[in-house]
C-alpha cells in the first residue's frame, strides 16, 4: 500500500490539481516543477500565447497600447519650437499603405510591451525614406560575428529568407549609426527594452517575470472549468488493498494517465472493480477559494505592467482617486514608452532629412488636448488659486497663455486677483453665474462631481 502511493506520487505526470490560483501542484517534485512549461526557454512564441490566452495581459497591454496611440507626434527643434510643417510628419501620420499613424503607435507599444522587442522596417525612396513598418520578433534571428550582431535574418513563408546586414558606412556627424539594411536598401532597425544579461541581443519582455502568474490564472481557469463541466467533483486516490507487481502498476497507471488526468478530465468519476478504491482528496474552505488566489495573481500582473488597480478593480477606485490613476498611467507607462519611440525613430529617420543643417531636430510628441489630464490641470489650477501663492502670469503660463502687463500679482482666491498682503480687497461687481461656470466646465469635460465642489468652494470664497 505505502510503496504504491510513493510510486504513485512520485511517477505521476505534473498536473494542476487544485482550485486555487496560487502554484499549486500536486503528484510532482521539484523536477517536475522545473522541467514544467513555466521554465522553459521563454521565446517569443511563449511570449504571444500568454498574451493571446490571458484576458487580463491584453487588458492590461490594450490599455497603454491605446492611450499611447493618441498622443500625436511633433518635430521640435533645440530651442523646444515646434515644426508643424516638417516633412517627417507626412510619413509619421501615415507611415504605409493601410495604416494610421494610431496603428502605428499601438502596434509598436504592443510589441514592445509582449515582446520587450519591435523592429522597424523602413522602407527607402528616391531620397526619403518611404514607408515604415512594425516587425515582432517571431521570424527574426540574429547573426554575432567578432562579439556584435553582423546580421539579422528574417524568414518568411515557404523558407523564404531576407537577409538585413550591418553597413558600417552611415555616419552622422561623425556619429556611427548601426543600421542593416538589405540588397534594396531597405533599412531593418532593433528597438529593444533593457535586459540585464550579460551580452544579451534580445530585450527583457515584461512578461517574463510573471509568466508564472499569468500560467497560474490561465491553468487555474482552465481546470476550474472542467471541474465544473464535470460536476464538480473534487481530485482523490486510488487505494489497491494488496500487492501489484511492476507490469500491473505500469499498465494502471498508463490507463489512469490517459482517461483520468488532465485538465479536460477534472471532476469525472472513476469506474474500478476488484479490490480497489477511491478515497475523494476533501478540499479545505482556503483551497475552494481560488478567486481570491486569482485576485492576487492579477494584482501582480497589473501592478508588473504598470496599470494602476483603480482602473481594473471597481472595488479600489473612488472619484478622487480614478483621476490619479490615469495621470500615474500616463506618467509611469504611457509616457516613457512613447519617449522611447520617438528616440528610436528619431535615431531611425531624422538624418535623413536634415539636409546638410546643423540644426538639430527631434521627433518628440504633444501631451496636449488629454482629457483626463485636462480634468487633474483644472484641479491643480484651482487649488494653486486658492492656496493663493502664485501669480497671475504663472497661473496663466501653466495654461498655455501669454503673460500680461501686471500680471506678475499673486491671486489668492476666486474673488480677487489683489496682490497679496491688500487688506480688504474688493470683490468684482458682477459675480459668476453657477450655471455659466458649470456649462464651461463642462465644455472642457471637467466631470460633474468635481464641477460640484468647485462650485462649493466658490460659494465659500463669495464667487457666486
Amino acid at each position: 500500500m505505502q510503496s504504491f502511493l510513493t510510486n504513485l506520487f512520485k511517477q505521476k505526470p505534473l498536473e494542476i490539481k487544485s482550485c486555487t490560483g496560487f502554484n499549486l501542484l500536486t503528484y510532482g517534485s521539484i523536477e517536475d516543477v522545473l522541467a514544467s512549461p513555466w521554465h522553459k526557454d521563454f521565446n517569443s512564441k511563449e511570449m504571444l500565447r500568454l498574451y493571446k490566452e490571458s484576458g487580463i495581459v491584453y487588458n492590461a497591454i490594450n490599455k497603454i497600447a491605446t492611450l499611447m496611440s493618441s498622443l500625436p507626434f511633433e518635430v521640435k527643434d533645440s530651442k523646444g519650437k515646434i515644426d508643424e510643417n516638417h516633412e517627417v510628419l507626412k510619413l509619421l501620420n501615415k507611415p504605409s499603405f493601410g495604416i494610421t499613424s494610431r496603428e502605428f503607435k499601438y502596434q509598436f507599444a504592443t510589441n514592445t510591451l509582449i515582446y520587450g522587442n519591435n523592429f522597424f522596417r523602413e522602407g527607402v525612396g528616391i531620397s526619403k525614406p518611404l514607408t515604415l513598418l512594425n516587425w515582432t520578433p517571431i521570424n527574426i534571428n540574429h547573426t554575432i560575428q567578432e562579439g556584435i550582431v553582423y546580421k539579422y535574418t528574417r524568414t518568411l513563408k515557404k523558407g523564404k529568407q531576407e537577409d538585413y546586414i550591418l553597413d558600417k558606412t552611415k555616419r552622422v556627424r561623425s556619429d556611427y549609426i548601426p543600421l542593416y539594411t538589405d540588397r534594396e536598401g531597405n533599412i531593418l532597425w532593433h528597438s529593444k527594452q533593457y535586459n540585464a544579461d550579460e551580452n544579451a541581443v534580445m530585450g527583457l519582455s515584461p512578461l517574463q517575470p510573471i509568466n508564472i502568474n499569468i500560467n497560474s490564472i490561465i491553468k487555474s481557469n482552465a481546470h476550474n472549468i472542467a471541474v465544473i463541466e464535470n460536476g464538480g467533483r473534487p481530485t482523490g486516490i486510488v487505494i489497491y488493498d494488496g500487492n501489484l507487481d511492476n507490469e500491473d502498476f505500469d499498465k494502471i497507471k498508463d490507463q489512469m494517465a490517459q482517461k483520468h488526468t488532465g485538465v479536460d478530465n477534472a471532476g469525472k468519476l472513476l469506474l474500478l472493480e476488484g479490490k480497489f478504491d477511491y478515497k475523494e482528496a476533501s478540499i479545505s474552505p482556503k483551497d475552494m477559494d481560488w478567486i481570491e488566489g486569482i485576485k492576487i495573481n492579477e494584482k501582480d500582473i497589473y501592478n508588473a505592467l504598470g496599470i494602476p488597480l483603480a482602473l481594473i478593480d471597481s472595488n479600489a477606485s473612488s472619484f478622487n482617486n480614478m483621476f490619479t490613476s490615469m495621470y500615474a498611467i500616463y506618467e509611469h507607462s504611457v509616457f516613457p514608452l512613447m519617449e522611447k519611440m520617438c528616440g528610436e525613430l528619431t535615431d531611425l529617420l531624422m538624418w535623413q532629412y536634415n539636409n546638410n543643417s546643423n540644426e538639430e531636430l527631434t521627433i518628440t510628441y504633444s501631451k496636449e488636448k488629454i482629457p483626463s489630464l485636462d480634468a487633474l490641470k483644472t484641479e491643480s489650477l484651482t487649488n494653486k488659486t486658492i492656496a493663493g501663492i502664485y501669480t497671475l502670469n504663472e497661473l496663466r503660463k501653466e495654461q498655455g497663455l501669454d503673460e500680461l502687463d501686471g500680471g506678475n500679482i499673486i491671486v489668492n482666491n476666486f474673488a480677487n486677483n489683489s496682490p497679496l498682503g491688500v487688506e480688504n480687497p474688493i470683490a468684482p461687481e458682477k459675480k459668476v453665474s453657477k450655471e455659466i461656470f458649470r456649462e464651461i466646465e463642462r465644455k472642457s469635460g471637467v466631470p460633474e462631481e468635481m464641477i460640484d465642489n468647485y462650485i462649493e468652494i466658490g460659494e465659500t470664497k463669495g464667487v457666486f
